[in-house]
């Protein structure tokens, strides 16, 4: 959160004493953010997950949440999810959805396909990256209310690879999360555009939900 303070003070009369009083202006200009917080305590049993957000702790494997392999599991656009690491299928990452109102990992804002007819050939690792990032961001000030370079918040992107690619896939999936790996809590949907009367973030989701 920035928080800018500004002071001025001013001296009635030329001839005053070093003692005369000095007025004080301070104001906040502050922009409202998605909440994070810390990882909560660890709860027996509890699966690991990318920031922690489900109390069993952080699985340094995963790194940032929702980024790097396919957009296999079918969540939309508003949805929260945890990252965990299922061990039993041969450590395959899986985004598994989560109450937005509750800790998570990371939060689905847009899917986009990318447009290539079924027929190309794959453009390369680093062309779908690049082409991925830049489909997310321009969704980003749209959906979260202000623009990427000023918000606390990271993009992470799930899209094609080389053999999904010539099955057809050419899906992205675009989340954001916290860049310091902690849980967010709340929804991000236009927590800077939206506030209700009280201050808090409007948390209705996308489209008025």
């Amino acid at each position: 959160m920035l928080v800018s303070v500004l002071s001025a003070a001013a001296l009635v009369g030329g001839c005053a004493d070093s003692s005369a009083d000095e007025a004080v202006v301070a104001t906040s200009t502050s922009a409202p953010t998605t909440e994070t917080s810390a990882p909560p305590a660890t709860i027996p049993g509890a699966p690991k997950t990318a920031t922690g957000a489900a109390g069993g702790g952080s699985d340094e494997r995963i790194g940032p949440p929702g980024d790097g392999q396919p957009a296999f599991d079918p969540l939309v656009e508003g949805q929260c999810f945890n990252e965990v690491v299922d061990d039993a299928a041969g450590a395959v990452h899986r985004m598994v959805e989560a109450p937005c109102e509750g800790a998570h990992d990371a939060e689905v804002f847009a899917r986009h396909a990318l447009p290539y007819p079924p027929e190309a050939p794959f453009p390369g690792e680093r062309a779908v990256q690049g082409e991925a990032y830049e489909a997310c961001l321009a969704q980003f000030a749209p959906y979260v209310g202000s623009e990427y370079a000023v918000s606390e918040l990271r993009v992470a992107v799930l899209r094609p690879v080389a053999s999904t690619w010539s099955a057809g896939d050419r899906m992205v999936m675009c989340s954001v999360y916290d860049g310091d790996l902690v849980p967010l809590v709340g929804t991000a949907w236009n927590t800077v555009a939206e506030r209700e009367p009280d201050g808090r973030a409007d948390q209705r989701g996308p489209g008025g939900r």
